[in-house]
């Protein structure tokens, strides 16, 4: 065989590849089931957010002194018009090889469902007197967490309570958008609030959430200009703990190497 008559076989071998790759790849696409829809769980979502009660905090907890609202609490503010969407969500722990992880699925009539699977990470301390409450205490605190992230439910505080660091974000940033106007003489943001930085408390809750997530705390230190997390001015805890759980949501199904 020569050259020439190589080089033609070649080719007829190549095009006949290319012939079969095309054909298995679109025989693929007959037989993949398509992505299963979510549009009437969205839509009754969507409709459901709009008939929850405000949830107020009504815990404090003992350990560390911060307020926060229980289960209860944001089961009363969400059930009632979750169930009229024909919407249920359930929560449940899970043992996967030796690591406890929380399921929580919010259920359609439809049968559409939105699923999700969180680590249980249990700290070393935290006043808890036997091993059985420290896993209560942090399941619980993980349902929670997670329960406000999926159904998209804020837990905040009376007007009255004059909570100092909700009342310095909403200073803080209503001032901004003064300054960011060219409004130098409303642009008086009290050197205070910039100046005041998260409690130790605080920073633990940070460090809970981020501990799996390293490229989203480098971002978080970038975008706050700051060199470590301690270093997060008080005014925008809050903000920046709702933001964190958003996007831990999102990156759920994305590589770990994008947390």
């Amino acid at each position: 065989m020569d050259k020439i008559e190589y080089a033609e076989l070649y080719g007829k071998l190549n095009d006949l590849y290319t012939t079969i790759d095309n054909r298995f790849s679109q025989l693929v696409e007959k037989v993949r089931p398509p992505m299963p829809s979510k549009d009437l769980l969205y839509d009754a979502l969507a409709k459901a957010k709009l008939e929850y009660k405000t949830l107020r905090f009504n815990r404090t907890n003992m350990f560390n002194k911060q307020v926060y609202a229980d289960l209860e609490a944001i089961q009363k503010a969400t059930d009632h018009a979750l169930s009229r969407q024909g919407l249920t969500f359930i929560q449940s722990p899970i043992d996967v090889d030796g690591t406890t992880f929380l399921d929580s699925i919010l259920g359609h009539a439809s049968g559409q469902e939105l699923s999700y699977r969180n680590r249980l990470i249990i700290p070393g301390y935290t006043g808890a007197a036997s091993d059985n409450q420290r896993y209560g205490e942090s399941l619980a605190y993980l349902k929670r967490q997670v329960a406000q992230a999926i159904l998209g439910i804020v837990a905040c505080n009376d007007e009255a309570d004059n909570d100092d660091a909700q009342a310095s974000e909403v200073q803080f940033n209503a001032q901004a958008r003064k300054a960011i106007a060219g409004d130098e003489s409303k642009a008086t943001v009290d050197q205070g609030i910039l100046s005041e930085r998260i409690s130790k408390d605080q920073l633990e809750d940070l460090y809970y959430e981020l501990q799996d997530y390293p490229v989203m705390t480098k971002a978080l230190l970038k975008g706050l200009d700051i060199a470590q997390l301690a270093d997060m001015p008080k005014a925008k805890f809050h903000q920046e703990m709702r933001r964190i759980r958003e996007q831990k949501m999102m990156l759920r199904d994305k590589p770990q190497k994008d947390w």
